[in-house]
């Protein structure tokens, strides 16, 4: 398993080539199993200067761009070398990448198909692999590509658990995904971006080389794995509001709430239980003694919040569902917003340009006619727009699909 320090220091090896080292193709620069440690590295499987000359003989500016690495943030050009890294220098093997969503996977998938390496017949194999796709679409990545063609598998962490696909050797784990949490803010579920837990990055370490030794790339360091990530993910019932489990249990006719949810290997606090079953009597989706209503009956089919999903029902009922749509996406997703230091002033006259004066400006960013023209209509138009108005476009296209 390589982690992020070592990965940067192989491609600044491999894209400014020293005398010292052979990258070219066939020569084993790196093969690792997936179970092994870097230890292994310096003994056959890596030229002997790599490991312990590289280290001390970059630059003090290179060792200080390395200490300044920042992890939050996805590094796509970092991804795009790796990627091509493992194509040039490693042997026969599917790559599979993950990613925390799927504004990240599109972005990705486009800029490699951007390339003279993966374009023309190569593209075919670059695939993405997430829980929106049609089961036709899923089902190609288990087929094996033509000689010479490299598969390329972008996925969310669907990939972790629940498939197994046979030909992956190389692994890219980002170390991101994302997960529903309550937001006190907002006082509802929204979908956050978060690290994974050391569990997370085991299983997808775990996914290269099922069937022979493979490889994983971990883009964060050793630090952030064994002293910074959870042990394990915390439970959705201990990190997300009750309600919509509620009218879950209720929906099933199964036990009382608060007996049946107490059962739980991990059960949530009583308080909790208590404040949902209120919730819900506020909302109406409840009657009498934790019954559902006609309300609490169609909220228990929709997927997402209580608040957004009667927000959503009323949108139809008054036949303004569109521009509500659009708000329930903004409110689910994270602000489009960038906060740019020392811009402060400049962000807010943009957030006025946009919002027309509204109070609530969430329906005016993403109903914005102009916004969402130049969504549709090609990525250069979408990124000047988005940056003449402090937007987040990856953030925006996301929020485009959320309401879509």
């Amino acid at each position: 398993m390589l982690y992020l320090p070592l990965i940067y220091l192989t491609l600044l090896q491999w894209k400014h080539a020293s005398s010292s080292v052979n990258n070219r193709r066939g020569k084993k620069n790196l093969v690792l199993s997936s179970w092994g440690d870097e230890s292994t590295l310096s003994e056959g499987y890596v030229n002997p200067h790599y490991i312990s000359d590289y280290y001390r003989s970059y630059n003090e500016r290179t060792n200080q761009n390395l200490k300044r690495l920042n992890e939050d943030v996805i590094d796509f050009d970092l991804l795009e070398d790796l990627i091509c890294y493992i194509d040039e220098n490693c042997p026969q093997g599917a790559i599979l990448v993950f990613l925390p969503g799927v504004a990240e996977i599109d972005l990705l998938i486009d800029r490699l198909s951007a390339l003279v390496r993966f374009g023309g017949a190569s593209s075919d194999w670059i695939l993405p692999l997430h829980s929106l796709l049609g089961p036709s679409d899923q089902r190609k990545v288990f087929q094996s590509p033509p000689d010479n063609f490299r598969k390329v598998i972008i996925a969310t962490d669907i990939a972790e658990t629940s498939i197994t696909i046979d030909d992956v050797v190389y692994v890219v784990d980002t170390g991101k995904h994302k997960e529903n949490r309550y937001n006190p803010h907002k006082k509802m579920s929204s979908i956050v971006e978060d690290w994974i837990s050391r569990a997370n990055a085991k299983q997808r370490r775990g996914r290269a080389g099922r069937v022979k030794p493979g490889l994983c790339f971990c883009l964060y360091t050793r630090h952030r794995f064994e002293n910074v990530m959870r042990p394990f993910q915390v439970p959705e019932m201990l990190r997300m509001p009750l309600t919509e489990l509620c009218l879950q249990i209720k929906s099933l006719h199964l036990d009382d709430i608060k007996s049946f949810l107490l059962k739980a290997v991990e059960p949530p606090n009583e308080e909790a239980i208590s404040s949902a079953v209120d919730l819900l009597y506020k909302v109406g989706a409840f009657e009498g003694h934790e019954e559902l209503s006609p309300l609490g009956y169609h909220l228990a089919k929709l997927p997402v919040d209580v608040l957004i999903g009667k927000m959503m029902l009323y949108g139809a009922i008054f036949g303004c569902l569109s521009p509500i749509l659009s708000v329930a996406a903004f409110l689910s997703y994270k602000s489009p917003f960038l906060s740019p230091k020392d811009e402060k002033q400049n962000v807010e006259k943009a957030k006025a340009t946009l919002l027309n004066e509204n109070l609530d400006g969430s329906s005016s960013v993403t109903d914005n006619k102009q916004s969402d023209h130049l969504l549709m209509n090609g990525d250069k138009s979408a990124r000047q727009f988005c940056h003449s108005f402090y937007l987040n476009s990856t953030v925006m296209h996301m929020i485009r699909f959320i309401s879509s």
